[in-house]
């Protein structure tokens, strides 16, 4: 599909946001099952049912409009997924990968938070009020979770830092 109008671009979004979706579905249960925290993991888990949910409505979104979802690869989200991957199969210690699970998962949130307030804002501008409202929806929900990873960070930190020092 080429790109030409804003109306193109909303669409060419909603794909890419397809693809977010469905990669981190693929994603979150190693991440949750690599977590040593029952709290970090139990997140993880959570995020993943509403991930499965975003998925569900991101489709409906492409299809309402006459569009098939798929077919189309987030090219940065891969790289988010694996660049992460790749760091985490480095940490040995439980409490530190913790932290850099926590770490790789801010990264893709804050890409979620950009890619669902742009196509938010597009649906809006395009007078799709209903879309924008189910995606403005959704970027509150990965917002939170943003600042759920973002609070339970220093706690993680504190923890691995007090391991670290005993004897």
């Amino acid at each position: 599909m080429k790109t030409e109008t804003p109306r193109d671009l909303f669409f060419d979004q909603l794909q890419d946001l397809f693809s977010v979706e469905n990669q981190l579905k693929r994603s979150l249960p190693t991440l949750a099952g690599r977590a040593e925290n029952g709290t970090l993991a139990s997140l993880l888990t959570t995020h993943l049912g509403e991930t499965e949910r975003h998925l569900e409505t991101v489709a409906h979104l492409l299809t309402l409009h006459g569009h098939q979802p798929g077919g189309d690869t987030c090219k940065a989200m891969e790289g988010l997924i694996a660049g992460g991957d790749a760091h985490l199969d480095g940490v040995e210690v439980a409490t530190t990968r913790d932290l850099m699970i926590i770490a790789h998962c801010l990264r893709i949130e804050h890409y979620e938070v950009a890619a669902y307030d742009i196509t938010s804002a597009l649906a809006q501008q395009l007078g799709l009020m209903e879309e924008a409202l189910v995606l403005k929806n959704i970027l509150r929900q990965e917002r939170r979770t943003r600042d759920d990873l973002s609070r339970l960070q220093p706690v993680l930190f504190e923890i691995a830092t007090r391991i670290q020092l005993e004897p």
